[in-house]
């Protein structure tokens, strides 16, 4: 069974989150564009994974 739940965001906090992603998604790409320099495209990946493990970063 799945159950869907509609949440009504208030348009303020919807900016506000939309803020903090972008922040994330900025660092996220600095963290990736730094391993890749340090390791090539695998070490960003590896590390980008590390990052977003639950219980980590």
């Amino acid at each position: 069974m799945v159950i869907s739940v509609t949440v009504d965001i208030p348009a303020h906090r919807e900016a506000a989150l939309q803020e903090v992603a972008r922040r994330y998604r900025i660092v996220d790409e600095a963290i990736a564009a730094r391993a890749r320099r340090w390791h090539g495209r695998n070490g960003a990946l590896a590390i980008k994974n590390w990052l977003t493990t639950p219980g980590i970063g």
